[in-house]
């Protein structure tokens, strides 16, 4: 029982009234549910629908391979923002490949930004990102082109089970001080009813999926 709970529990005694009855489980969609396999093909076709693009590679190795092909079809250059985030030690593996790499929060001339999420969501296509002194949140809002890596075994089917790793053992949750779902890039309507892309974020989002991550 966390501070918070045994603080209410005492109120509630004091007050002669008991403890309300435990929370219902949260109602979890069909197509958040499947086998491993089913559930990394369901994320890839949302994450298709949203507008994202998808590519998978082995291992860590492969990944400056990966982002060199992807900048070269869309004709951006090899300049890179990353995050800071000490599980996104990239910068070796990308500098060898002719990258210019750059660490820390992304600046307005950045056209690239690149960054580690902390989850993907199979029943949207959704990736979840944490912000923290490792990681800002700007490398995936001001860039045109946001780059996310993710790894494979951390696709889950449903948001309940993508947040369940920050829930601590007693209920409590145990959560970064902002966690933010991004679904496709950017894209707005709000102009003549007529989709744009590039409104509130990235143009494109191009995602990584590591399928050995340590």
């Amino acid at each position: 029982m966390s501070a918070r709970d045994e603080i209410l529990a005492r109120v509630r005694a004091a007050r002669g009234k008991d403890a309300p009855a435990p929370r219902p489980p949260a109602v979890i969609p069909a197509r958040a549910k499947g086998s491993e396999r089913e559930l990394f093909a369901r994320f890839c076709e949302m994450a298709k629908r949203a507008g994202a693009t998808l590519a998978a590679v082995p291992d860590a190795r492969e990944l400056g391979r990966e982002i060199a092909r992807f900048l070269g079809q869309e004709g951006l250059p090899r300049a890179v923002r990353m995050a800071g985030d000490p599980g996104l030690d990239f910068i070796a593996l990308l500098k060898p490949a002719g990258f210019s790499v750059s660490r820390g929060p992304a600046q307005p001339a950045d056209r690239v930004g690149l960054s580690r999420a902390l989850a993907g969501v199979a029943e949207t296509g959704s990736l979840m990102f944490a912000s923290g002194p490792g990681q800002a949140m700007s490398l995936a809002l001001l860039p045109e082109v946001h780059i996310a890596v993710l790894a494979r075994a951390r696709i889950a089917g449903s948001y309940e089970q993508a947040m369940a790793p920050f829930r601590g053992n007693d209920g409590a949750h145990e959560l970064p001080r902002a966690v933010t779902f991004l679904t496709g890039p950017s894209r707005s309507a709000d102009i003549e009813q007529k989709i744009q892309f590039g409104a509130h974020g990235p143009r494109r989002l191009h995602i990584v999926i590591l399928e050995n991550a340590p």
